[in-house]
């Protein structure tokens, strides 16, 4: 998979590559990273850092959840930025180029992360950035397939994989399937326009990367 770029022109509400020196979201000289290289080459990665909550957390099946909410402020290639007053949360990720985050910008957010360990000791992570009354912007997810099941505007949407070893990923709800084959998409009806569905990477036999989005916010 290509890094993304270590930099790139960011995209703020009041317009391109404007700089916030009081910016308490990016990460200051010497500090780790959000996401780290080795992180970047996992074909879905996400870290959140500034004020979020935890939600959940089940030390025995290794399993978190956390929120944060806000304004969309600053979005680039590998960040999303919230801000309300006195607190800033900073989303890191390797979303695929198709998805444009910059869309975003002005937007009441909701991003909820969980994080979560497998039977097998793998970790993994879905994340949904939702909206205003609870509109599923995104989820994006890396981890087991295997009658997965997503709340999208109200409806039930599937996933799972084919049991060919290199086949697609089965997505949709039960009146209506599609097939995103590795590094393609296929569009469905949603409940507000369509709903596009990525296979970024298929890992195994029953894991996947994937992400659905709103089609408002997918430039591929």
């Amino acid at each position: 998979m290509t890094l993304p770029p270590e930099k790139s022109e960011k995209a703020t509400m009041h317009g391109q590559g404007r700089e916030d020196p009081s910016d308490s979201a990016r990460p200051r000289p010497g500090a780790k990273d959000p996401i780290s290289r080795v992180e970047r080459l996992v074909p879905l990665h996400f870290a959140l850092s500034g004020d979020t909550s935890v939600v959940a957390e089940d030390a025995a099946s290794g399993s978190r959840i956390r929120s944060a909410e806000g304004i969309a402020w600053r979005a680039d290639s590998s960040s999303l930025s919230l801000e309300v007053p006195g607190r800033r949360v900073a989303l890191g990720h390797n979303l695929p180029s198709s998805i444009d985050l910059r869309q975003l910008l002005g937007h009441s957010l909701r991003i909820t992360l969980v994080d979560e360990l497998t039977s097998a000791g793998v970790p993994s992570q879905t994340l949904t950035l939702c909206g205003a009354l609870g509109q599923v912007w995104l989820v994006a997810r890396l981890g087991p397939v295997r009658g997965v099941v997503h709340a999208v505007g109200g409806v039930q949407v599937h996933a799972a994989l084919s049991q060919r070893p290199d086949g697609p990923l089965v997505v949709g709800t039960r009146q209506l399937q599609g097939l995103a084959y590795p590094g393609g998409h296929v569009r469905l009806p949603g409940p507000r326009g369509a709903l596009v569905f990525e296979l970024v990477a298929r890992i195994s036999s029953d894991t996947a990367a994937y992400v659905i989005v709103e089609d408002a916010i997918y430039a591929g």
